[in-house]
């Protein structure tokens, strides 16, 4: 495909939608991040407000770098970065475990990433 199509392409996935922003791929620990954990997190309450109370508190923390709400025995997974081993500690016991309606934290660390997200497969029609 050259240029021109190309660009015409990409600037109607960009207007449908599909397109919704760019991002630089960094490798977390050439931040000093030597410490990648998933982070399991039951909550006392189903409420809608208390929901949004929980999702707010982890909106204001940068070292959450994602949360899902998932299925199952738990209600949500975090990812977590932190500098080393006891610093995510301090944020677990201090941060996590505080957030509004937190009644379960389980942690498990990535010991290797296999393969890590790259973008969601395009389907060619």
């Amino acid at each position: 495909m050259s240029t021109t199509p190309c660009w015409r392409a990409v600037r109607r996935l960009e207007e449908a939608g599909i397109i919704d922003a760019y991002r630089a791929s960094v490798q977390p620990s050439k931040l000093g991040y030597s410490v990648n954990a998933v982070v399991i997190v039951q909550v006392d309450s189903h409420r809608d407000e208390h929901a949004l109370e929980f999702e707010e508190a982890v909106q204001r923390e940068e070292r959450i770098v994602e949360c899902l709400v998932v299925s199952g025995p738990a209600d949500y997974q975090l990812r977590v970065v932190a500098d080393d081993i006891e610093e995510f500690s301090r944020f677990s016991r201090r941060t996590i475990a505080r957030m509004p309606h937190v009644r379960e934290v389980r942690t498990s660390f990535v010991l290797k990433e296999v393969k890590s997200f790259k973008g969601y497969p395009i389907p060619v029609r």
